[in-house]
């Protein structure tokens, strides 16, 4: 779905969304007297992606957003996860029900990082912000009612995998 790469300021329009999703409603308040012409990219974001996801959820069942964060702070999120890895931050990927028998062999490879868990101050500050980012598409969704049948009452945890 390329709903965003038309747009030639969604790296823009991201990183504007994801700052602004980090931020308390008061705040946003007070942001939006001072300067409103980025509240309204982040709200025009928000509701192209959340349309976006919607439409294809309620067609098809699944929903893939081409460019969703734009390839620089991708990247930048790349190397924060990297670097987390590089850190020992990644467990061993596990099954939730291991194979019975004899013969029965677990084949997971993938290191995961959780991320509902703490780190220190500074840490993986671009994996939570599209964290929060996915929160806030959630809450609109569920706020303006656009899926035909469902209403996504809690997301399950957060993780980044790597394979091999």
């Amino acid at each position: 779905m390329s709903v965003l790469t038309d747009q030639a300021n969604n790296e823009e329009c991201f990183q504007t969304a994801a700052t602004l999703a980090t931020i308390s409603s008061t705040t946003m308040s007070m942001f939006q007297r001072v300067c409103p012409p980025p509240v309204e990219v982040f709200k025009n974001y928000i509701k192209a992606v959340a349309e976006a996801i919607s439409t294809s959820l309620n067609t098809a069942g699944w929903a893939v957003i081409d460019n969703f964060a734009g390839p620089a702070f991708s990247e930048k999120v790349q190397k924060e996860a990297f670097a987390l890895y590089q850190k020992g931050a990644f467990i061993s990927g596990h099954v939730v029900e291991p194979p019975k028998g004899p013969d029965a062999k677990t084949v997971r490879s993938d290191k995961i990082l959780w991320l509902d868990f703490p780190v220190a101050s500074g840490e993986s500050s671009g994996l939570r912000q599209i964290t929060r980012l996915i929160d806030t598409l959630m809450s609109y969704m569920n706020e303006k009612e656009l899926l035909q049948s469902v209403k996504i009452s809690r997301r399950s945890k957060v993780n980044w995998a790597t394979l091999p």
